[in-house]
């Protein structure tokens, strides 16, 4: 006879993952729910179905990780994410990475994690090797690990290694000495790491273990009687901490991506209140412990902000009042500029929030509150959950330790946009002056003076083009997700395949690249397999000027038709009726058999009738495996 799920258990712990709570609980009581929700899974899942981004996480350890493995699969539903697990025999990072038919590759991971140890290593370099015997033997012991990541690429084209450096032990050989010479144990291991980066592949992503370690200190990293008995890797302490930084990486490859910082003011970014204390009153003092702390705290998110964390104003304040330290305080370290948006009115928090979001065109989902007020924060939490807050301590000297020990902004790569992210949102008040002060809109994309470079996707673009495509939601038509690795494969199949990008720049900012399109040719069809466009240019008639390009492809290729398809998501709807706008119309799905899976809606324009649209843009070329294009179609 089958039991009933408890509901009350079930909801209790779909509000401990919901609000985001897991931080404030003791090591040994996340333990404890890891362990409820292991055995609740199944009606979990079946109760709140809909509700995450399913996906299978292989983990292959030299030690022993179920307990660990608990403890990430709590915080993983708590990024969003409902794994499937596949955990390797203990010691099998090498064995299962030489077997062609081992359980790793058979499961077919969305996201492989391997947990290496030093205790894995036999041999080290001899007292008194010089360097180049020491690159030697790093070389040679990274070797293995250069297979494995070649071979998942191979069997699992969009699998994304999570691949965890050496942690340098705290028994020295040398004492003090060991940081001397390079063929030290200590040295060795750093070395070894320092190879591991420099031949990283394109599917892997570096965990920096050693950091975290040192962060919470060795002492409480090992927990030598725990090894003995049970063959752990880590304390239980440190087990929590690591499994929130994995989660969040697997979250932000699942598109669970922070983008902005949204921070209040008073309290926050300086001591005092401004509308009560005034320009004079407020500490930012370099010379006051209490001001030091908080211009710590903004040289910190100053750089945020220079990595590409959008900044945003929340505050409860006279719009007037809460901008005049920025404007006329001397000690400031924050300046006016660096807000991408600011909003200070009287309005509830989340309102501000839904504000900040239109403002800067992404989704909730994609912002960290950040105050000092302990009601706000639970306000936030309350009836906008999809917000990530910050559990903020009462001292100003420890924000940085609170916002950095969140692994909130935790991306898998890095891009020369991401850079330029925040100078662009600030020169969109430039362009919303110059739109004021247009005609009609027409007038106003014509004076943007905008130029596009539509090219074929290379080697250097990869990086860019794959963190677009798996970062961006609003506007992608199929929300199909592509690793690196697979768009370099796809980008080589020149017969079958187009994959091109679109670089961007107005007047005032060169976004860079800014779109991505795969275009999949079958028969006498050329079918848009993934359309992505950054929200940061969305009505700038970019996507008229790409789909006129993609005609021109097919139409070169010999293609009678161009077929698309929208798959509904909950943050797609943007793009519901951009095919229809395009002057495409809706077909049966037996149209393009083979290329739709039958979860949207299918489109399609003759190549000989499609009627090229108008936009504002000059397009210089179309490069590689495309035609090439000049000029711009209806300015």
């Amino acid at each position: 006879m089958s039991v009933a799920p408890d509901m009350t258990r079930l909801a209790r712990l779909k509000e401990l993952i919901a609000g985001s709570r897991l931080e404030s609980l003791e090591p040994r009581e996340v333990l404890l729910q890891a362990a409820r929700l292991e055995k609740l899974e199944n009606d979990f899942r079946a109760q709140y179905a809909g509700t995450w981004v399913e996906r299978r996480v292989a983990v292959l350890a030299s030690q022993s990780v179920q307990h660990f493995v608990q403890v990430l699969r709590l915080y993983l539903y708590s990024r969003g994410i409902a794994p499937s697990f596949y955990v390797g025999p203990y010691g099998g990072v090498a064995s299962e990475a030489l077997d062609a038919n081992s359980g790793v590759y058979a499961f077919q991971p969305d996201v492989l994690l391997v947990l290496p140890d030093a205790g894995d290593i036999i041999v080290f370099p001899a007292l008194f090797d010089g360097d180049g015997a020491v690159d030697r033997w790093a070389e040679a012991q990274a070797s293995s690990y250069r297979r494995l990541w070649n071979e998942i690429a191979r069997r699992s084209p969009g699998c994304i290694v999570l691949h965890a450096l050496f942690v340098i032990p705290f028994a020295r050989q040398l004492g003090n000495l060991e940081s001397s010479y390079g063929f030290s144990r200590t040295s060795a291991l750093r070395r070894l790491n320092d190879h591991l980066r420099e031949c990283r592949a394109s599917n892997v992503t570096l965990l920096d273990m050693d950091f975290l370690a040192s962060y919470v200190g060795k002492e409480k990293w090992f927990d030598e009687a725990a090894f003995f008995l049970s063959k752990q890797p880590f304390s239980l302490h440190s087990a929590k901490m690591v499994a929130s930084l994995v989660s969040r990486i697997i979250g932000a490859a699942a598109s669970n991506v922070k983008k902005c910082l949204a921070v209040d003011l008073d309290n926050t970014l300086w001591g005092g209140v401004i509308g009560d204390d005034g320009l004079g009153g407020i500490n930012v003092d370099p010379n006051h412990a209490l001001g030091e702390a908080y211009l710590a705290f903004q040289r910190y998110l100053k750089g945020l902000r220079e990595r590409g964390v959008l900044l945003a104003a929340c505050s409860k304040n006279d719009e007037s009042s809460a901008k005049l330290p920025f404007l006329d305080h001397q000690d400031m370290v924050l300046r006016l500029d660096d807000f991408a948006a600011f909003v200070a009115n009287w309005d509830d928090k989340v309102t501000s929030l839904h504000n900040i979001a239109q403002q800067l065109n992404i989704g909730l989902d994609a912002i960290v509150f950040f105050d000092d007020n302990p009601a706000e924060r639970e306000l936030v939490r309350t009836f906008e959950p999809r917000v990530e807050v910050i559990d903020v301590p009462d001292d100003p000297a420890l924000f940085i330790r609170a916002l950095e020990s969140s692994f909130c902004f935790e991306w898998l790569q890095l891009t020369p946009e991401d850079i330029s992210r925040a100078d662009s949102y600030a020169e969109d008040r430039k362009r919303l002056e110059l739109q004021a002060g247009a005609l009609d809109y027409d007038s106003f994309l014509r004076s943007l003076e905008m130029e596009a470079w539509i090219e074929a996707t290379d080697d250097a673009s990869l990086p860019r083009v794959g963190q677009l495509v798996n970062k961006t939601n609003q506007f992608n038509l199929r929300t199909q997700r592509y690793s690196e690795g697979m768009l370099k494969n796809l980008s080589g199949q020149s017969e079958e395949y187009s994959l091109l990008h679109i670089k961007l720049k107005d007047k005032f900012t060169n976004y860079g690249i800014i779109s991505s399109i795969l275009i999949k040719y079958a028969g006498a069809t050329a079918f848009v397999e993934n359309w992505v466009l950054s929200c940061r240019v969305f009505k700038r008639t970019v996507e008229e000027a790409a789909i006129n390009s993609v005609h021109e492809m097919a139409k070169a290729r010999g293609c009678a038709a161009i077929v698309g398809e929208y798959i509904p998501t909950s943050k797609n709807g943007y793009v519901a009726k951009l095919y229809q706008g395009l002057g495409f119309v809706a077909v049966d799905s037996t149209t393009a058999p083979g290329l739709v899976n039958d979860k949207g809606t299918i489109y399609q324009v003759s190549v000989a009738d499609f009627v090229p649209r108008r936009h504002y843009l000059r397009v210089h070329l179309v490069a590689g495996n495309a035609q090439e294009l000049s000029g711009a179609a209806g300015m």
